[in-house]
């Protein structure tokens, strides 16, 4: 008689399976965990991303985070904490993004701004003056200084909100700048 027991891990409750993963780390209950929902996990990526061709990688990363995390904190509602911490990943990652295409459009290095490629970097550093000072800090720091909203205002003082708004309307001005610029070059 054969003492191996094959456990069917789809006959556990995603409690069950964390608790499971928690104590002995047996990857196979994270591995069902994320086979349950990672059709889940990919469909909110979709529906929050601006990139959706890298969705399936934003998934891979997601399971990672699900792996360390599982293993220090209490998750009450699994399938509610994998939308929130996949919400917040890609989030995260349209920052990144965004941070990329705004410095980019910046630097003159991408095809979508050849338009602006007749205007020098002492153009756009006059351009940041003339946006308010709020505005003008926040860019600054959240583009060429790569912060957070929450390490902006640990330097300003700045709410949270304030910077958010500071940002895009200083993007959205910083774009009005630099097109009447670009028209008086031309």
């Amino acid at each position: 008689m054969f003492l191996f027991s094959k456990q069917k891990y789809s006959e556990y409750s995603d409690s069950s399976l964390l608790e499971m993963y928690k104590n002995s780390g047996k990857e196979k209950a994270i591995a069902e965990l994320f086979n349950r929902y990672a059709h889940l996990i990919f469909g909110v990526c979709v529906k929050y991303s601006k990139t959706k061709n890298i969705c399936e990688d934003v998934v891979i990363q997601i399971f990672e985070t699900i792996m360390e995390a599982a293993k220090k904190t209490d998750i009450a509602n699994f399938k509610s904490w994998l939308y929130v911490v996949t919400r917040n990943e890609c989030f995260r990652l349209n920052k990144s993004l965004e941070k990329i295409e705004y410095t980019e459009n910046l630097n003159h290095e991408t095809p979508e701004t050849e338009d602006y490629n007749s205007i020098s970097d002492a153009k756009i550093k006059e351009a940041l003056n003339k946006l308010k000072y709020e505005q003008k800090i926040c860019v600054e720091l959240f583009y060429f200084d790569n912060l957070s909203y929450k390490e902006i205002a640990e330097k300003t003082g700045f709410e949270e909100k304030k910077i958010k708004s500071s940002i895009q309307n200083g993007k959205r001005n910083l774009s009005i700048i630099l097109n009447k610029v670009k028209d008086e070059l031309i």
